[in-house]
């Protein structure tokens, strides 16, 4: 058993080596593992007619998984609004502008004109992944916060996103820390 720093400490040190693999995927390569996991996204998505789709805007090494939004559905996109609170998500529609947050710049979200709305799916980005569906993120804890806060609305269910070379053998984790329902690979989807 770990101590909370240790654990936090291996986290910070599993994402340096999970960045690193990451890094080093061919451009090619890294576009066609998004198109593959985006149509098994879309092939789970299916399944759940009418439900709003919580999902995001890539940014580094995340696959990039936007040509959902050709999917005649309803999407939202988190906005971050406060530092170390949950989430709010935004209706999205394709061609919607998108403004920098001014938490972080490089994450682009809807602006205030756009409606908040509770997703009943979220599809939520990875760093790392285990088989027992703990998902290790950028270590800001915003989706934690948020599962645990939305989930207490109603049931939602959470898909994590990533490449194979993400999954580890054991993400250590702390007691905020929320486990996905499926996560989905180039190769496969994981159910929990």
């Amino acid at each position: 058993m770990f101590s909370e720093s240790e654990t936090i400490e291996q986290k910070k040190s599993l994402r340096r080596e999970l960045r690193a693999k990451i890094a080093v995927i061919p451009e090619k390569e890294f576009t066609e593992k998004s198109k593959i996991i985006t149509t098994r996204l879309a092939a789970e998505i299916a399944k759940f007619p009418g439900k709003i789709i919580g999902t995001y805007q890539a940014v580094s090494g995340e696959p990039d998984i936007s040509t959902l939004f050709a999917l005649k559905l309803r999407f939202c996109l988190p906005a971050l609004i406060e530092k170390n609170s949950p989430l709010v998500f935004r209706e999205y529609h394709p061609g919607d502008s998108l403004e920098p947050s001014h938490l972080y710049n490089h994450i682009m979200q809807p602006g205030v004109e756009n409606p908040e709305i509770i997703p009943d799916i979220i599809i939520i980005p990875l760093l790392g992944f285990d088989t027992t569906g703990t998902r290790l993120g950028r270590g800001a804890g915003y989706y934690d916060r948020t599962l645990e806060f939305l989930r207490k609305k109603k049931k939602i269910l959470c898909l994590g996103v990533g490449f194979e070379i993400q999954k580890i053998l054991e993400i250590p984790t702390l007691p905020h820390d929320r486990k996905m329902d499926l996560i989905v690979t180039e190769n496969r989807i994981y159910r929990f």
